[in-house]
């Protein structure tokens, strides 16, 4: 569901990543997504991985709204992604006739990405998943997992953005403090990141579904 929001990350005093999404931002979609990284994921390594982050701010207009950068190429992937989705399809489909099987929507986001990975390589298309608005808290464990520098963009609207009428979500993992906040409408809720990995899986799926409920409220 369209439900705009904003990942950010704070590591060694400084603002690393401020991320927009377009989908998905309430507490049971980003806010679960992040508390799972956190749960799934050493600290001390993403804090060595967020060393080699640079965060830019658009300061020339050469981005898109959500800062995400136009690069030389970029307009060339994003028709191929577009073009990729029916022939990926019907791939399915001859796969699986009857339907069953691996889930259509994570088939074809999957073999596009392979598709488009194999055309354009891995930098680049590490390069388009950073700055798409789709990408949103995935952004973490490209990060987690990468192994090169990374620059990633934003734009001063959401330097400072908690929450607006277009803005309906903001999480923010906290390296320095281990604390994993998130503003949702005008409800504010923060937890541990010890706290979070306490949690089973029912329980944290519970105190999602509580912090949601609790936003729609407001």
């Amino acid at each position: 569901m369209g439900t705009r929001n904003i990942t950010r990350v704070i590591s060694n005093g400084q603002l690393k990543v401020c991320q927009y999404c377009q989908w998905d931002g309430y507490p049971t979609g980003a806010g679960a997504d992040i508390a799972n990284f956190i749960r799934t994921t050493d600290d001390d390594h993403m804090i060595k991985r967020l060393e080699h982050v640079t965060l830019v701010t658009d300061v020339d207009g050469n981005t898109f709204c959500t800062g995400a950068p136009v690069f030389d190429g970029s307009a060339d992937i994003a028709r191929d992604e577009w073009d990729f989705r029916p022939y990926t399809s019907k791939e399915f489909r001859m796969i699986h006739p009857d339907g069953s099987g691996l889930d259509e929507y994570e088939y074809i986001k999957r073999r596009v990405n392979e598709m488009l990975v194999e055309k354009y390589g891995p930098e680049i298309m590490q390069k388009w998943h950073i700055a798409i608005r789709d990408t949103g808290c995935a952004v973490l464990p490209i990060i987690y997992d990468s192994t090169n520098d990374l620059t990633v963009y934003t734009s001063e609207y959401l330097l400072d953005n908690y929450g607006d009428w277009q803005i309906e979500g903001v999480w923010e993992l906290n390296y320095d403090t281990k604390v994993l906040t998130g503003w949702w409408h005008d409800c504010k809720m923060s937890w541990t990141f010890g706290a979070l990995r306490r949690k089973t899986d029912e329980e944290l799926e519970g105190t999602m579904v509580d912090f949601e409920q609790l936003g729609w409220e407001e």
